[in-house]
């Protein structure tokens, strides 16, 4: 065999004797070269094609706010790289690699919005930003009750603040649980440049208010906002089962005369699993026939520990399951008249929808009886004419037979041209400064023999009422008759 023949041989039998690993060995810088260049490949894809995603993003504005058109920029996340710029409209469709971007939003009228989104690989990266509206109206203070009972009616007060130099028109919304409230519609308030407005919303408490069985309150999120911005003020606010109040009704009996006078407890119960406040109590009449009802209604007072009077009881608390006690006084005036008048201690209070009326009667037994009687102690004096010029002695007795003092009276003849004081006549003095109820006073008089013949003296008692209007009063006159009888 030749000897070139014999040599190629034995390579090709070295060759298949090589092992995996010499191979790989050998063909090591081909294989790293195969690699990088699948790689760089690979990124080129990636960072070229695969991993840039379609983004949409629509500008709103907030509370479908009317909005024509929108600027947008979408730049790097430290923003300092921009990759899109945009203006003219609400829509925009552009494609961006996975990440993070800061996108700026600017429109007319509206307030620049910068915000981030986030670009995924598996999402539909869709983006929908609103707008506020560029208000300088703020809400400045909401005042509503800490405490909401069901049926309450309630009034929510809220302040409203503009700052800017021109007047602006704005909504309030009202979101969270005031969605379970029946509330009136304010409708647009216009607020002056620089000024503050009060707005008054008018609310109720539905029975249907969901608190959950087995508990007697709730605590709910009431929210106000302006519309077309995120300026809102919310409040937490305990909201209660209608509470269970009760009061026993009450009769007043008074005797202007006798007892004008009369006072009793008024209990107040609260049944309720939970206290409550800030009761007031006042009184209503509502019936009174011979007596004014306006004047009646000074007649009735709370009576308090310090001694003053008042016509308006205020509770502060009550805890559960306990009452409180109050003190009504009635006084009647002389004036009274009898009757039995009706009307009501009424409960109110902020929680209630309708106040609590509990009975109450005043019996007034009889009125005030003014009434002097005059008598002589002698209609008939006799003299003859033996003693004209002696005299003879005569008591004038004045009862009260009234249920009040009677002051500043006199006696008085009433035919002074007939019976002259040479007839009769004091013989002290003709007053009496007062007279108590049941009581008389006397004076002495002077009958004197003047001349032949019969002189009639009517004499009456003349007094000041002591029951307005105060005017002068007379009491029926007595007649006394003075004979002088010639012999």
């Amino acid at each position: 065999m030749p000897e070139y023949g014999g040599g190629a041989y034995l390579e090709y039998e070295s060759e298949l004797e090589e092992t995996l690993p010499e191979k790989i060995k050998r063909n090591a810088k081909k294989i790293v070269a195969a690699i990088i260049v699948i790689a760089v490949l690979y990124l080129l894809y990636y960072y070229f094609i695969a991993s840039l995603k379609k983004v949409e993003i629509t500008i709103v504005g907030l509370d479908n706010a009317s909005l024509d058109s929108a600027r947008i920029e979408i730049l790097s996340e430290d923003g300092k790289a921009l990759f899109y710029k945009g203006k003219g409209l609400k829509h925009y469709t552009t494609t961006l690699r996975e990440g993070k971007y800061m996108v700026i939003v600017k429109a007319l009228d509206f307030v620049e919005k910068e915000t981030m989104i986030d670009v995924m690989a598996d999402e539909e990266n869709s983006f929908r930003i609103a707008l506020e509206k560029d208000l300088k109206t703020k809400i400045k203070k909401v005042y509503m009750p800490s405490r909401l009972y069901l049926g309450q009616n309630l009034n929510v007060k809220v302040i409203l603040e503009n700052r800017g130099n021109f007047a602006e028109k704005v909504d309030l919304v009202l979101e969270d649980s005031f969605s379970e409230l029946l509330c009136e519609d304010t409708g647009e308030i216009t607020i002056r440049a620089n000024s503050e407005e009060e707005v008054n919303i008018k609310c109720t408490v539905p029975n249907e208010f969901d608190i959950p069985r087995g508990k007697y309150s709730i605590k709910k999120n009431f929210k106000i906002r302006i519309k077309y911005t995120k300026k809102a003020i919310s409040k937490s606010v305990e909201v209660f089962l209608a509470p269970e109040l009760k009061a026993n009704p009450i009769t007043f009996r008074v005797d202007p005369a006798s007892k004008p006078k009369d006072r009793k407890k008024f209990k107040i119960y609260n049944k309720s699993k939970y206290a409550v406040e800030d009761l007031n109590v006042y009184f209503e009449i509502t019936s009174a026939k011979e007596n004014d009802p306006e004047e009646v209604a000074t007649w009735i007072r709370f009576a308090k520990e310090s001694g003053e009077k008042e016509s308006v009881a205020k509770v502060n608390y009550i805890p559960p399951k306990e009452d409180v006690e109050l003190i009504i006084e009635v006084v009647v005036p002389p004036t009274a008249k009898e009757e039995t008048i009706y009307g009501y201690a009424v409960i109110a209070a902020d929680f209630l929808a309708e106040p609590i009326k509990v009975p109450l009667t005043i019996e007034v037994v009889r009125e005030v009886e003014v009434k002097l009687e005059l008598t002589l102690s002698s209609s008939h004096v006799s003299f003859t004419s033996k003693d004209i010029g002696k005299d003879k002695l005569l008591y004038i007795k004045v009862y009260n037979r009234g249920d009040l003092e009677v002051s500043n009276i006199r006696i008085a003849i009433e035919n002074q041209s007939e019976c002259t004081s040479e007839w009769l006549h004091p013989l002290t003095k003709d007053t009496i400064p007062s007279i108590p109820s049941k009581e008389s006073r006397e004076l002495p008089y002077v009958v004197k023999a003047n001349s032949v013949g019969v002189v009639r003296c009517v004499v009456k008692a003349i007094y000041q009422n002591p029951l307005p209007p105060y005017d002068l009063k007379e009491t029926t006159p007595e007649v006394l008759e003075i004979h002088v009888k010639e012999i």
